[in-house]
């Protein structure tokens, strides 16, 4: 969420560093659109901005932020994403779809990796709502 008169890379970053504690060089890759219900209590609609980069440092996440966080092998979130989609947020499932789907060689080309490897994109929030 950007602040009044902050440009949504900058938004990007910061929100980076507050919500998990990491410093990277981040990519434009594509925006989107949503409106979805997530349960009983509320639904979002927004426009998201989508950025990737690399780390190599531990995340530290803000608990006040995030509910729960792993790293995946993108292979690996692919089989999460297949077995139990409702253990995602809507936004997330749609996300990862577009970004393993029509996005793919976009963000292999953005993380500069060979077209051999699998394109790691980790963390990941994981919390439902």
């Amino acid at each position: 969420h950007p602040r009044l008169g902050e440009e949504t890379p900058d938004a990007a970053q910061r929100r980076l560093r507050q919500e998990l504690g990491l410093a990277a060089e981040l990519h434009y890759v594509y925006k989107f659109r949503y409106q979805a219900r997530y349960d009983a209590s509320g639904s979002e609609h927004e426009l998201c901005w989508v950025f990737v980069g690399r780390v190599s440092a531990e995340p530290r996440i803000h608990p006040d932020e995030i509910g729960d966080c792993r790293e995946y092998t993108a292979e690996d979130l692919d089989a999460a994403v297949s077995r139990s989609p409702e253990t995602f947020t809507p936004w997330f499932l749609m996300e990862w779809r577009a970004l393993r789907g029509e996005y793919r060689e976009r963000v292999r080309q953005l993380l500069a990796l060979p077209t051999d490897v699998p394109a790691p994109l980790s963390p990941v929030s994981t919390s439902v709502p």
